[in-house]
């Protein structure tokens, strides 16, 4: 195991200082999620057409997290 560049706190260590301060909104960081969802549908089409763009974000958005993350694990290795 190599040595730390540099003696910044890692993501993981910013995001939870101790399991103490561990929130779901954070843990999550549903805010960065959240931010990330910005529907077209003009509000007078009604809260229906709202409600069913809103699926369709969240929906399509856990789809490509998920897609991306398997994808990224299952990664061959470097060859040595």
């Amino acid at each position: 195991m190599g040595a730390r560049v540099t003696d910044a706190p890692s993501l993981a260590e910013e995001r939870v200082a101790s399991l103490d301060e561990v929130t779901y909104h954070g843990y999550l960081e549903l805010s960065a999620i959240l931010d990330a969802q910005h529907p077209l549908a003009p509000p007078e089409l009604g809260a229906q057409v709202n409600a069913a763009e809103h699926f369709f974000i969240v929906v399509h958005q856990a789809f490509a997290w998920w897609n991306l993350s398997r994808s990224v694990t299952a990664r061959p290795a470097a060859p040595a």
